[in-house]
């Protein structure tokens, strides 16, 4: 006899999925309270999260520079924030355009992070003080303004006295723009 197989008998009864709701027949004591849910949903996790007690505090931008600030200050630089892909004559544009002091090299911390360095501590603070006021009030005569100037006119960029804390990582190597980034632009399809 090829070809036979056995019937399948089931030796079980058939049993009705519970979906985590409270039982529909008698017997089963009605649970109260919000419905129960086989999986819990995005609402549920940001619930458990509100009121779990070893819920994490997320840092602000803010706070790390308030703790930054506690780190001995560098009088004769200044830490700039938001500078990703300008480059020097970009920096150094926004320093002419409200003629403050130039700086006289800068220290690259992060590809969005840079530490301008003065002559002095006095230019140091006077363009510091010149950032602060804003770059609203400088107007590009016959042209239009560059990267850099443009971000510091719509406060793209954060101004503040460096401190010794402000050094790069051990492992930084800043991104040039005739590097990875250029070629996976040029053979982009």
């Amino acid at each position: 006899m090829t070809g036979y197989s056995a019937p399948i008998v089931k030796a079980e009864a058939e049993e009705e999925p519970d979906y985590g709701g409270p039982a529909e027949e008698g017997g089963g004591a009605k649970v109260e309270g919000p419905p129960q849910r086989a999986m819990p949903d995005y609402g549920d996790l940001i619930d458990d999260d509100d009121a779990g007690s070893g819920a994490q505090k997320v840092k602000t931008a803010k706070e790390e520079n308030a703790q930054a600030s506690n780190a001995p200050p560098r009088k004769e630089a200044i830490h700039v924030a938001g500078v990703q892909r300008l480059t020097r004559p970009h920096l150094a544009e926004i320093f002419a355009s409200k003629e403050l002091p130039m700086f006289r090299w800068i220290e690259w911390i992060a590809d969005d992070q840079v530490v301008c360095v003065f002559g002095s501590p006095e230019d140091a603070a006077l363009a510091l003080q010149g950032a602060e006021e804003g770059f609203g009030d400088t107007q590009a005569e016959d042209a239009r303004p560059g990267p850099g100037l443009w971000r510091a006119q719509r406060y793209m960029l954060e101004f503040r006295l460096a401190t010794e804390e402000d050094k790069p990582a051990t492992d930084f190597k800043k991104k040039h723009r005739g590097g990875q980034q250029v070629r996976e632009y040029r053979f982009w399809e």
